[in-house]
């Protein structure tokens, strides 16, 4: 019996977005994108119901559970951004700390990102901006009027420029 995504599958995923949804802000994911996650997760799993086991209620339930929970690991896996004037990261065991209170460290990182900003596209670097206004990655789009998709994807080409441009090491 083939279940498309009934009112009870789109209510559940909705209530359950909706309440993680503050968990990943840091992420940049909203609402919005935590939904096409839980989506895309029980619509991969949907082949494995069946019915001699459990009810369809109880198996989206099930999948979506288990999918937030895999959502919040990951999620509490990512690391914050902490800022300070004394925030240590270690690039590797055999290189030299890199300091944020180090004479050069500001200059640095204002060389390499202009760089890295000089290579990207118009589109690239309009959606950058509007993401420092604002970093809710959906409304960002429609400020720009590009759908979720294309920001992401101009985001994934973004971050790989970045460490390309070895940016990285000042986070």
């Amino acid at each position: 019996m083939d279940h498309t995504l009934d009112t009870f599958a789109r209510r559940t995923i909705r209530d359950k977005a909706c309440q993680i949804a503050n968990r990943f802000r840091h992420t940049g994911l909203d609402r919005d994108d935590l939904e096409s996650l839980l989506i895309a997760d029980l619509l991969r799993r949907r082949s494995r119901f069946d019915e001699i086991r459990s009810k369809w209620t109880t198996f989206v339930q099930m999948v979506v559970n288990h999918a937030v929970a895999d959502l919040i690991a990951l999620g509490d896996n990512q690391p914050k951004l902490r800022g300070g004037p004394h925030w240590e990261i270690n690039k590797t065991p055999d290189e030299r700390t890199v300091r944020h209170d180090s004479p050069t460290w500001h200059t640095d990182l204002a060389n390499d990102l202009r760089d890295v900003l000089s290579e990207l596209s118009d589109e690239e670097r309009d959606l950058c901006h509007q993401l420092s206004q604002e970093p809710n990655i959906s409304e960002a789009a429609r400020q720009l009027a590009i759908s979720r998709g294309t920001a992401y994807s101009r985001i994934n080409a973004i971050r790989k420029r970045f460490e390309k441009g070895d940016l990285d090491k000042y986070f």
